[in-house]
């Protein structure tokens, strides 16, 4: 079973795309909180094998989340679900070996398999980034 912990910004949409995954039978959803909630303490607790991030925030904005998250999970993968549309949301050109990249409009089949790859140590890039 993959632990997943969903990070999204936007109350209204909150819980969506957790509740999507959550039907997926080697995926179990651990948690689901706003993007602003403290990483690493909620990391601590719920000890998730992958953070799915879906959110507006800026990558550079995202780096400092994810140094958070690995300094009380070193093991744990981070999948962020971009807009390619939107300035700063473009994977860098040194693909961190930290981040993991998907396109937003990704339908939930292929979302899960990204999960699936991620947690067994793959890297993710979406080819259309």
């Amino acid at each position: 079973m993959i632990r997943v912990l969903v990070l999204e910004d936007g109350q209204w949409t909150r819980g969506g795309l957790a509740t999507l995954l959550s039907r997926e039978e080697d995926i179990a959803i651990v948690g689901n909180a706003d993007i602003e909630t403290s990483i690493g303490p909620l990391a601590a607790h719920l000890v998730p094998d992958v953070v799915v991030m879906n959110t507006d925030y800026m990558v550079s904005q995202i780096l400092p989340l994810v140094s958070e998250l690995k300094a009380v999970q070193p093991g744990c993968a981070v999948l962020l679900l971009c807009d390619p549309t939107k300035r700063g949301m473009l994977p860098p050109r040194r693909r961190s070996r930290r981040l993991n990249f998907i396109v937003k409009d990704t339908s939930v089949p292929v979302l899960a398999a990204a999960i699936r790859k991620i947690a067994r140590g793959e890297p993710v890039i979406d080819p259309r980034l």
